[in-house]
Formats: structure tokens, sequence, C-alpha cells
């Protein structure tokens, strides 16, 4: 599975773009043969300053591959690649090769009062930790981008989900069951602890996967709700 989308200028549709395009699952995907030290791009493209790509891109080797993502002149090969140097840390912007891919959620929802599940929240102990290879180091996934987070859900009574972001602007997609669509449906979600969007309706005795990822260029944390019908 993949998809790229941009250069654009605007972070947070471009965010969710890549997002939908992801979660439907909708790019055939495509086999790259390496010789032993071949380099090869999976990914090029000219782009200005002020403009953003994101992506999401799901691969499986057969041996050992090694992957960056670089910043090049119009002029350089692929034989720069070799004499560039990292980019230092900042304390804003990361990266790293971390050690999940997906969480698993299961609840059993009684119904008689509303419950909620929070995602991406500083200091929980939630956020997936991996390795920095520029300085060697441990590091959090601050907001787990990237993370797949699969939540099944049983419902003992008729049970309305919403989606509240508390971290800033959003603008994402989430996938309820086989279906994927975008949140907010137009525009842009800020965060409040006063406004939500509508994902859906469980019914009693209803069984429902919901898988949620952050959107790039979004902010965390999410907070999910399940409201009982009597409190509609």
């Amino acid at each position: 599975n993949k998809t790229i989308k941009g250069p654009a200028t605007d972070v947070l549709r471009v965010g969710q773009l890549c997002l939908n395009e992801y979660l439907s699952g909708a790019i055939p995907p495509e086999t790259i043969t390496l010789q032993p030290g071949e380099k090869k791009y999976i990914y090029e493209k000219n782009w200005n300053i002020e403009t953003c790509i994101s992506a999401h891109i799901d691969v499986e080797t057969t041996g050992e591959a090694r992957f960056i993502v670089a910043d090049l002149e119009p002029t350089d090969t692929l034989e720069n690649l070799d004499s560039l140097v990292y980019y230092q840390p900042d304390g804003v912007h990361f990266s790293g090769t971390y050690d999940k891919m997906g969480i698993q959620y299961t609840l059993n929802l009684a119904g008689n009062q509303p419950e909620r599940l929070t995602l991406g929240v500083a200091n929980s102990g939630e956020w997936v930790v991996g390795d920095d290879a520029r300085t060697g180091q441990r590091v959090e996934n601050a907001g787990n981008f990237g993370v797949s987070h699969y939540i099944t859900v049983t419902a003992n009574e008729d049970m309305g989900v919403i989606l509240n972001n508390r971290g800033g602007s959003f603008q994402g997609a989430v996938k309820w069951n086989d279906i994927v669509y975008n949140m907010p449906g137009k525009g842009t979600f800020s965060g409040t602890t006063t406004k939500a969007v509508v994902l859906g309706v469980i019914k009693k005795g209803e069984t429902v996967t919901i898988e949620y990822i952050l959107p790039n260029g979004s902010a965390a944390p999410t907070l999910i709700g399940f409201i009982p019908k009597t409190l509609w």
C-alpha cells in the first residue's frame, strides 16, 4: 500500500487526502528488485520552499535494505547519498524506526452511560518507542504518527460515536468497517472541548471496527466518545 500527496501549501488538506487514499488501499502493489549495493528511488519529485509532501508507504523486503529520506539539489544523483549529512534533532521535528505499526483496542460497552477512549496523550505511555538512526538514541513517536489504532467495539445498546480533537487544527479520515470517509467532511476541525464530529452509530449487539491514524500535519490528542441512545 502506498500513497503520496503534494507538493502543496495546505498541510492539513494534504494529510487528509493522503490518509483517505491509504485507508482505502486503492494503490496496486509494485515490485522493486535490487542487486547487492544497488540504489534506486522509490519516490522522486521536485518541490518548492513553503510546500509540503505527505506519504504513507508500506514496504516488505526479502532481504536487508536501507531506506533514506533525502533532500537533494536538482543536480544531485543517487551517488550523492553517500556524502549527505544528517539533519540534527531540533526538539520539535523527530524521526525514528519504531517497534509497532498498530495498536489494538477491544471495547465492550454496556450502553448505560457515556464512555470515551483518548488517543495520543502525552506522558500516557501510549506513544510507540523506537530508535533514531542519526543519534543512536531511543525516541518516542509523539502523537503516534503513522500508527494504526484498530478499535473493535461491541455495543449492548444503540451507541453514537463521536470524535473530538483536542490538540489543535485537525483534518483527517477514518475507516469504519470497510467504509472510508473524511472527518470532517468539509473544512478543518479545530481542537476544542465543546465540538465534535459524528463517526457513526453502532446498533445494539453490533460489532464495529474503526481504524484511526493521526493525520500527517494534524495534532493529537483525540478523544473518541460513545454516547448511548438514551442521551441523544
